[in-house]
């Protein structure tokens, strides 16, 4: 089996390009007692460098 390595500056500008655009996204997290709990995150007008949040 053959695995490729993908350099992660054009991992984290494909990224950035799906991404483009996008004004609000939801982060779920697990809480303690094992349920979801999700809020909405709102995107910053700016260059992506791989930093979401």
């Amino acid at each position: 089996m053959t695995t490729t390595q993908k350099d992660p500056q054009d991992v984290v500008a494909h990224l950035g390009k799906l991404i483009h655009g996008i004004k609000v996204a939801m982060m779920t997290t697990v809480d303690t007692d094992g349920s979801l709990r999700s809020r909405p995150m709102w995107t910053y007008d700016k260059d992506f460098d791989g930093e979401l949040w």
